[in-house]
């Protein structure tokens, strides 16, 4: 079984692939989506008729032409399970379309306690509220500009901020990248020197959530664990660390909740990020 951070992909054997690809012709909305890898557009086709011999699928619908004999990622859903997987578009002059299901497919199901992948899909980001003139010095640099206080650091955040311009930090705070997020707790990066300073296990006070630009304060959170990385570069290390939420209201998390919920990914993404 395959795991990614929200959702579990289990592979089918030959025996299961046939028969949920049979029966999704003969239900009652009998229609799957395709796409291309790192695409956002998505075409709903009919499922028409499924010929076991030939494991190929006869498909009605538009989609554009670069499709044809090119590999396509699917998804149908079931009696409410979904599946997914890859296939080749073939057809007979352009007048019929077929789906060759040669590869492996895969029926997933969500983890009870969701947690939202935010990097590098989403710009979100914490505000830590600090006195600490070095955390704030180093803190505030200009992304556009390229200017940090050593070379290090100015690759660090290059590496985890690349989208993030202007200014980092609001006066009094340091700002920090969120990769994954819960109405319970989130995960962020850190560079050496913000895991030397922030403290393990002591609330860090009060935060400011930055959501794709809409802010939520946050009464307190503390640091539970940190662990080593590196960047996308292979060479610049990076921390993740993990975090707890502390003192939440119930209105605060209502607030979260909804806006967690509202970005939720897709399964097809999340699929895409289980092929990689």
């Amino acid at each position: 079984m395959g795991k990614g951070e929200n959702v579990f992909f289990k592979e089918l054997n030959e025996k299961e692939k046939l028969s949920k690809l049979f029966h999704l012709t003969k239900s009652a909305k009998p229609r799957l989506t395709l796409w291309l890898k790192g695409t956002k557009d998505k075409f709903t086709l009919n499922a028409e008729e499924y010929f076991q011999h030939r494991k190929e699928m006869y498909v009605t619908g538009s989609f554009p032409e670069d499709f044809y004999d090119q590999t396509v990622l699917f998804a149908f859903e079931l009696n409410g399970v979904h599946y997914f997987g890859e296939a080749n578009i073939i057809s007979f002059a352009k007048t019929k379309t077929y789906l060759e299901f040669k590869g492996k497919m895969y029926k997933s199901e969500r983890r009870k306690n969701f947690r939202l992948l935010t990097y590098p899909h989403q710009q979100v980001f914490v505000h830590i509220l600090t006195d600490d003139e070095e955390l704030m010095e180093s803190n505030v640099v200009s992304i556009k500009t390229g200017m940090s206080q050593t070379q290090i650091f100015k690759r660090f955040l290059g590496m985890v901020n690349a989208e993030d311009g202007g200014e980092r930090s609001m006066e009094g705070y340091i700002k920090l990248r969120v990769v994954d997020i819960s109405v319970t707790g989130l995960g962020m990066h850190l560079s050496d020197l913000e895991k030397k300073k922030l403290p393990m296990q002591v609330n860090l006070g009060e935060m400011i959530l930055d959501f794709n630009g809409e802010h939520i304060k946050l009464p307190g959170a503390k640091i539970l664990y940190v662990l080593d990385g590196l960047a996308a570069d292979k060479k610049t290390k990076i921390y993740k660390a993990g975090v707890k939420f502390l003192d939440m209201d119930i209105s605060t998390d209502h607030v979260l909740a909804a806006k967690i919920n509202k970005t939720l990914r897709t399964l097809e993404s999340e699929f895409e990020d289980f092929l990689k």
